[in-house]
């Protein structure tokens, strides 16, 4: 029994060491998942992801006029979940990223929104309409953001560059319906079953005349001002604002505890994309890539201001330009699934079989040596005996 308790002790054929051991093999399988980037496919987590796409499809076409509210509910309840996943997860690794230009522009409509009636200008409305159906939703055509529903950050950040425009536009093509007391107006028709269908035509016929836009002969002033101007100025404050803390005032900072920005993340894509655009913008030092970076930010707000005036002025336009935003996220969430996650756990599959492959060869030499020491100690246990479990296990 010398040789069998010598296996034992070297944990060959112990059932509870290869627990153990099994174990700790799928939590070092899980930190190398969470570490590659992989969502965890979590049951609630799928089903949440596809509710809150579903109430804000019904939403969308059933009362479009309360989406501002809805915009609202989220932002109490994301953005400090945003905050609280940035400054005290990671050790704070990603805290820089809440300076980045969506949520300037969030903050911003946010405080337009909960402003009284009163003191809502519509040439602030304007601007704030243009950055966030501008360079803010388009962002997640230049980012890529797949809209993953198993994953909670994923979720969020679709959907910090989605609603801002999606209640925007609710705001500006149905200012009547949009107001609580348009609603007050017609309540009254929901007292029965029967009249629950006129509720629906009296909201719904004064859509149209609320979506008309006066095109008055000053119109081009108006557009080139508040439309493009004066988004362009806010841009520009708000990167002058990012270069001086990123890289004036906290610039050492980020450097000694390894801190992650937005311009790191953009040299990160630029190297993986491997482009003519690409090689531009990562010649020189690295005062001339965050200039570069800057200016090609530049240009692409500038292309989506142009590319938004014609949806400002136009109903049609601007529902055209909703609906894409909903399926573009949608797509590339498809594409995650399809590619992603398949070659990920193909990979892992290989992994995995490499690992119980070395298992198999190490159990297999510990046995040899077991064997060994039983010859040389003169016992009497036979060779099927060295890997027998003992009585109790």
């Amino acid at each position: 029994m010398k040789a069998v308790e010598g296996t034992r002790e070297k944990g060959g054929c112990d059932p509870l060491q290869r627990r153990k051991s099994k174990r700790t093999s799928q939590d070092t399988d899980t930190k190398r998942q969470h570490s590659q980037g992989i969502p965890a496919l979590r049951p609630h987590t799928m089903t949440t992801g596809n509710i809150v796409f579903a109430v804000l499809i019904f939403l969308a076409a059933a009362y479009p006029f309360i989406l501002p509210y809805v915009y609202l509910i989220f932002s109490c309840v994301a953005l400090p979940i945003r905050v609280y996943d940035f400054a005290f997860t990671q050790s704070g690794k990603n805290v820089f990223f809440l300076l980045d230009f969506c949520y300037w522009v969030n903050t911003a409509c946010i405080v337009f929104l909960i402003l009284p009636p009163a003191y809502r200008d519509p040439h602030i409305e304007a601007s704030l309409y243009a950055l966030a159906d501008g360079p803010v939703s388009f962002a997640l055509l230049a980012w890529q953001c797949a809209w993953v529903m198993s994953s909670q950050e994923h979720t969020i950040s679709v959907l910090i560059h989605l609603l801002p425009g999606l209640a925007m536009y609710a705001h500006h093509h149905l200012p009547r319906l949009s107001s609580w007391s348009q609603i007050a107006y017609c309540a009254p028709l929901l007292k029965s079953p029967a009249t629950a269908l006129q509720f629906t035509a009296c909201v719904s016929l004064e859509a149209p005349e609320a979506a008309q836009v006066t095109m008055t002969k000053h119109w081009i002033s108006t557009t080139c001002i508040w439309l493009f101007a004066v988004p362009l100025v806010f841009y520009m404050v708000w990167q002058v604002s990012y270069w001086f803390f990123v890289q004036v005032v906290y610039r050492r900072y980020i450097k000694t505890n390894n801190l992650d920005t937005s311009f790191k993340c953009l040299a990160r894509r630029a190297v993986r994309s491997n482009s003519v655009l690409a090689d531009i913008c990562l010649q020189g030092s690295t005062n001339r890539q965050i200039c570069m970076f800057g200016f090609m930010q530049l240009i692409f707000t500038m292309m989506t201001l142009v590319f938004f005036v014609p949806t400002y002025y136009s109903w049609h336009a601007a529902l055209l330009l909703q609906v894409f935003k909903f399926f573009l996220p949608m797509y590339y969430g498809a594409r995650h699934f399809c590619n992603r996650l398949i070659q990920a756990a193909i990979s892992e599959g290989i992994r995995v079989r490499r690992v119980e492959a070395r298992q198999r060869r190490k159990m297999g030499l510990e046995h040899h040596e077991g064997f060994s020491e039983s010859l040389f100690s003169g016992g009497s246990e036979t060779t099927d005996e060295v890997c027998q479990p003992v009585k109790g296990d």
